[in-house]
C-alpha cells in the first residue's frame, strides 16, 4: 500500500484491483455490524464504532456526539481493526473469531478462499480448516512416499556394497 502524493488519503493498493475488490467485498459482508453503532468513513474507506471486546464509549468533556474509538481500515491484505481504549489491534479474522464465533471466522475464511485463495500465507486471513485437513493428508502421503524411497535406497545400497 501506498500514499498517493497529490491525495495523501488516497490509498494505491500493490496487486490487482480485481484481487483488493474480491477481499474488500467479502470483508464488507462479513464486518457489517460487528461494531456496536458503526458508521461509514468516506475518507479512509473503513468504519468506526464502539469496540466490541472493551464496550467503550466514554465521551470527552467538550464533545457533543457519543465517542466511537474503534475502527476498522483497510491495508493491503485485507480491513484491520483497532480499538484506542483498550489497544487491541486485529485482522478481520480474528475480529470475527472473537465477536461473532468461530464458526463465522470459518466461514469468511472459506469465502476468501473459494473466491480465488485469498488466505494462507501472505494474507491476514489464514487457511480454513478444511483446507488445512486436505493439505495434512497431502503431506502424510508425500511424507510416507519419501520414507519408502529413501528405504528401497539404502537398501539397494547395502546389495550394491555387501552382495
Amino acid at each position: 500500500m501506498i500514499n498517493n502524493a497529490a491525495d495523501p488519503k488516497v490509498l494505491i493498493f500493490t496487486g490487482t484491483n480485481k484481487m483488493w475488490a474480491t477481499v474488500a467485498s467479502i470483508d464488507a459482508h462479513f464486518l457489517d455490524g460487528v461494531l456496536k453503532d458503526q458508521k461509514w468513513i468516506q475518507d479512509t474507506g473503513g468504519w468506526k464504532g464502539k469496540c466490541p471486546l472493551c464496550h467503550s464509549s466514554h465521551k470527552r468533556k467538550k464533545q457533543t456526539t457519543s465517542y466511537l474509538p474503534a475502527y476498522i481500515t483497510p491495508r493491503q491484505q485485507g480491513y484491520v481493526f483497532h480499538c484506542c481504549s483498550c489497544g487491541s489491534t486485529l485482522t478481520t479474522f480474528k475480529l470475527l473469531e472473537v465477536a461473532c464465533g468461530k464458526d463465522t471466522a470459518q466461514t469468511y475464511a472459506e469465502r476468501r478462499w473459494q473466491a480465488g485463495k485469498l488466505c494462507g500465507a501472505g494474507w491476514n486471513c489464514p487457511l480454513p480448516e478444511i483446507v488445512k485437513r486436505d493439505l495434512e493428508i497431502e503431506k502424510q502421503k508425500r511424507r510416507i512416499a519419501y520414507r519408502n524411497a529413501e528405504q528401497e535406497r539404502k537398501l539397494a545400497n547395502y546389495r550394491n556394497k555387501y552382495g
